[in-house]
This record gives C-alpha cells, structure tokens and sequence, in this order.
C-alpha cells in the first residue's frame, strides 16, 4: 500500500546489545548475523533510490 508510505530509513544492523543478552542468559534473535558493510548499505539505498522514483516516498539511509 503505497499511499500510506511516506519514507523509507535504511538502517544498518549492529550487535551492541548481545553482550548484555548474554550476561541475562537471553538468545539474541540474530546471533551470527554480520552487519551489513558502508559499501553495502550504499548499494541498497542506490537500489531503494531507483525504485522509488517518481512515488514521492523519500529514502534515507544512516
């Protein structure tokens, strides 16, 4: 549903809350999960940039 989307935010993953989960003897959901390079993120803003063309929906990435 388009006309309720507005903006698109690319955030980029990190794990700086896993240490805590470890120490409260929590699964951290993304275990192992690599967080994306600057290089890659820049890449899908490029690709979300392309598609959103003409939608008037703006992207941002961080």
């Amino acid at each position: 549903m388009v006309g309720a989307v507005r903006r698109v935010e690319l955030l980029g993953y990190h794990q700086l809350g896993e240490a805590k989960l470890r120490r409260l003897r929590r699964a951290a959901p993304l275990t192992g999960v690599q967080p994306p390079s600057k290089a890659r993120l820049a890449e899908l803003a490029g690709w979300f940039r392309e598609e959103l063309k003409g939608t008037g929906i703006r992207m941002e990435a961080r």
